[in-house]
């Protein structure tokens, strides 16, 4: 286990060893809606609304499940907290990773378990010893059938060029057309199945029998019984504002990319004994993006010698750091950041001319890097951005801040000062890295044209990858002494602790271990048997 995941198992050890809802209060006193940590609710007496095989809690990554459930011959009834099915896995940039795929092998590349298990040891080479080897090699063996399922089940998929994530070959592929289709594809596919869909019905207290099985849930006063298992899928905490500001203060005032993930699911399986990473509480978002759809900014350009500046023509702070950055630049004339660069900058930006299968050799050769990720086109290049009317194209500096709105004489008096500062290898002004773009070289000024530039906008959203729950590779959730609770299953990048423990916070390792941990956790509770009250 990696140090920045301590257990909430480890936690307790030195501190007295609370465990269910009082732990909970004294660690963080942050349940859902700003009340105290649930009490367990024992099935005893109980009389149950709704009853299914399998309850599903929450519409993301759990619809996957469902569907899992149901083509198992399982009934499922799946409860959502939001007004719609979804989830952050309908919001996202659409990609999700998976080796050895259809997809793949219409394009002519060939993957398999073995090298995306690979990729991943030579991508965290640092923290390989720390990373759980059995669910990184069982989510590496299932990634690309998990990507076939989605096929299957209606969703659409083209392979994305991302040689950004250092993949030998390229291994994301793209839903379309974009990110929405996972909630209206599977929601149909769902529906089709027969899966029971009650939207705005959020998950409040999971009931234990005698045995401390989970065998069912509440939702305010209904109850659900669950007679083979329920699955947890309720998303991450970011909507919640009593741990944001706890765990991460600075972002107290950014709201969540889903309002409604206030971690019911955590809580609810806290109550109820569940391990968890408790420390670990990651923010993402808001990040830098262009105008005028949302695209992740990447960072060769940035260490190949980008600059970004306001109306004014005026650096405004680091562009190493986009986060800070992104924030600083709410308080610009009009909100407004402008990313210039010139033709050498622009060089390192074309997509080469070759097969999709080939584009990571360029790149690793120092040939190529993509500008950022596209809305919809996934790993884009300049041409991409100029095609999309998203980047402005000038001979000149004063036409480049004529067209885009920008002083000409602020523009042109910061340009000097970089192309000084890069000249002497230090930026006095906000302490930048000066030392250059690992392979492509080292870094220029702003002073051959053409000259180029694209607006950027900060959004403010946010998810976090954490805190989260401790699972095995059955997605079965684990309690603090590291056995399972029998019948609780969970599953969602936001939900399970594998996007921490396999260090995969790139776009599309999220997704993957959200459809990974989806059929598990679906494949798992089917095969038991149903409970006897």
């Amino acid at each position: 286990m990696n140090q920045s995941q301590v257990s909430r198992r480890n936690f307790l050890k030195g501190a007295g060893m609370l465990t269910g809802a009082a732990a909970l209060a004294a660690m963080t006193g942050c349940a859902p809606n700003g009340g105290e940590a649930a009490a367990t609710v024992t099935s005893e007496n109980i009389e149950w609304d709704h009853e299914a095989d399998v309850i599903v809690c929450g519409g993301g990554g759990g619809l996957l499940a469902a569907c899992d459930a149901a083509d198992a011959g399982s009934s499922v009834i799946l409860l959502e907290k939001a007004a719609s099915v979804g989830g952050e896995s309908s919001v996202n940039e659409a990609w999700i990773n998976g080796s050895g795929t259809s997809v793949q092998k219409a394009e002519g590349v060939q993957d398999d378990a073995q090298t995306e298990a690979a990729d991943y040891a030579a991508n965290h080479a640092a923290h390989i010893n720390n990373i759980d080897q059995e669910l990184l090699a069982d989510y590496c063996a299932n990634s690309g059938a998990a990507i076939e399922r989605l096929i299957e089940l209606g969703c659409e998929y083209k392979l994305a060029q991302d040689t950004m994530f250092y993949t030998t070959v390229p291994r994301a592929h793209l839903l379309q057309p974009n990110a929405s289709a996972w909630g209206s594809t599977l929601g149909k596919a769902a529906e089709d199945r027969g899966v029971e869909i009650m939207t705005s019905t959020p998950l409040t207290e999971l009931v234990v029998n005698e045995a401390g099985e989970v065998v069912g849930v509440k939702s305010g006063d209904k109850a659900f019984k669950a007679k083979k298992a329920v699955i947890l899928a309720t998303g991450d905490v970011s909507g919640n504002e009593r741990m944001k500001s706890k765990f991460q203060p600075d972002w107290a005032s950014i709201d969540a990319c889903i309002p409604t993930n206030t971690g019911d699911g955590l809580f609810a399986a806290l109550s109820v004994g569940a391990d968890s990473s408790f420390d670990q509480f990651t923010a993402v978002g808001p990040c830098l993006m262009f105008e005028p759809r949302g695209s992740v900014v990447v960072y060769y350009q940035v260490l190949k010698g980008l600059i970004i500046v306001n109306k004014d023509g005026k650096r405004f702070g680091n562009e190493d750091d986009t986060t800070t950055l992104a924030g600083l630049q709410a308080s610009q004339p009009e909100g407004a950041g402008f990313m210039v660069f010139d033709s050498r900058v622009a060089a390192i930006s074309r997509r080469p001319d070759c097969p999709v299968s080939e584009i990571n050799a360029h790149v690793i050769a120092g040939e190529c890097a993509e500008l950022g990720l596209l809305s919809g086109i996934g790993p884009a290049y300049l041409d991409d951005y100029l095609a999309e009317d998203i980047a402005v194209e000038a001979d000149t500096l004063e036409g480049l801040a004529e067209a885009c709105g920008i002083d000409a004489a602020g523009l042109a008096a910061q340009v000097q000062a970089w192309n000084a500062a890069v000249a002497a290898g230090v930026d006095e002004e906000f302490g930048r890295n000066m030392t250059g773009a690992l392979q492509f070289g080292e870094m220029v000024g702003i002073e051959q044209g053409p000259f180029y530039a694209l607006k950027l906008k900060a959004p403010k959203w946010m998810c976090s990858e954490g805190p989260n729950l401790m699972v095995n590779t059955d997605m079965s959730v684990l309690d603090v002494e590291g056995n399972p609770i029998s019948r609780l299953y969970a599953c969602g990048a936001g939900m399970v602790s594998g996007t921490a423990t396999l260090y995969a916070n790139t776009c599309g390792d999220h997704m993957g271990i959200t459809a990974y941990s989806a059929r598990r956790a679906a494949e798992r509770a089917v095969a038991l048997e149903t409970w006897e009250a």
